[in-house]
């Protein structure tokens, strides 16, 4: 189920949960929300709330709250995959789902909040739902637990026959695609929004991105894509949106592979005894993609290799709302390996 269909049965829910006549509400687009050419009525917001900057957030919601409107709205706490016309991420605010809580709270009297279809999504009304119509949201887009380990198993066998097949990319294939040519290896570090390296970033021969592939802009992060490299799902129509060719999964964890990810075409799976060897050089337990894809790309016969969005965890990461206090890696050792990498192999640059 896309958005779209999500956001549509969302609301015939609603409808019927608060007797709304006509079983729908006004879906105003993001132009009429910002200039307040809005109707009177209950309003359907969908998914245009983080398309708001904060202070058109706090405008919109003090608008709404003054006219004492039913407003109902799906919040997301990722950056869109989509970019505007003018270059921009569609997502302007991108907070986690307790700064979303909060800022209702502060908006209006009464709301209510339940968890999507996905983790980081959150229904949120200014209005009180019934517990039945909480419960048919909850439900929109699940899966029964029997659903869930019947397509972990087929992914597993999926993947095990193509590892018999032979039919992931190899390390020779992988690095013959890599001699001599220039490489960008584009963290996710936030700061990298406020530079102004995307024109260099697509200038490389091979572009490197990473998990959810955050592109806060064109100007900060550039656009060309040409491998992924990752230790999340992502699907093939993900990856063909990017322009992208391969996948390089540098996860030790196969087992969480799903099976649109197991489906990809071009898909390189790193050995396992690399990541743990990785580990032991490097003095962490769990090593970042990030390392993973440097060590990678040191064994390589690249020509260049410039690292775009690299400060380990300084200004933390634009694919996740985790601090350097509570995220799962040792970052400061990770700046260490690298650093040491780049003193001893001059192709290696942070930028």
């Amino acid at each position: 189920m896309d958005q779209l269909e999500f956001c549509r049965k969302l609301t015939s829910i609603v409808c019927e949960d608060q007797a709304i006549y006509g079983g729908d509400m006004p879906a105003p687009s993001l132009a009429e929300l910002i200039s307040g050419q809005v109707g009177s009525g209950p309003v359907s917001l969908g998914a245009l709330l983080p398309q708001l900057c904060e202070d058109e957030l706090k405008c919109v919601l003090s608008s709404f709250a003054a006219s004492q409107q039913k407003v109902i709205a799906l919040v997301s706490i990722y950056y869109s995959d989509e970019l505007s016309a003018s270059g921009l991420n569609l997502h302007r605010t991108v907070q986690p789902l307790e700064w979303w809580k909060a800022l209702f709270e502060s908006s209006f009297p009464q709301v209510d909040f339940v968890k999507s279809r996905r983790d980081s999504e959150l229904v949120c009304v200014n209005f009180r739902l019934s517990d039945v119509a909480k419960s048919k949201i909850a439900k929109l887009g699940e899966t029964s637990s029997m659903q869930r380990e019947f397509s972990r198993l087929t992914s597993r066998v999926a993947l095990g026959w193509r590892l018999l097949a032979r039919n992931c990319v190899n390390r020779d294939a992988l690095f013959a695609a890599l001699e001599g040519r220039t490489v960008a290896v584009v963290g996710n570090a936030r700061s990298l929004a406020q530079a102004e390296l995307g024109a260099d970033i697509d200038a490389h021969d091979l572009v490197i991105r990473f998990n959810r592939v955050p592109i806060i802009s064109r100007r900060s992060h550039g656009y060309r894509t040409s491998w992924v490299a990752t230790g999340v799902p992502i699907s093939q129509s993900r990856l063909s949106s990017l322009g992208g060719s391969h996948v390089l999964w540098l996860s030790r964890y196969r087992r969480k592979i799903p099976g649109e990810t197991t489906a990809i075409q071009n898909l390189y799976l790193h050995p396992v005894s690399e990541i743990d060897s990785l580990a032991e050089r490097s003095k962490v337990m769990r090593p970042t993609t990030g390392l993973t894809a440097i060590d990678l790309l040191s064994k390589s016969k690249a020509q260049k290799v410039s690292l775009f969005g690299f400060d380990f965890y300084q200004s933390q990461s634009s694919s996740s709302h985790q601090t350097i206090e509570n995220a799962p890696h040792q970052f400061d050792n990770e700046e260490n390996f690298v650093r040491a990498l780049i003193a001893r192999d001059p192709r290696f640059e942070i930028r």
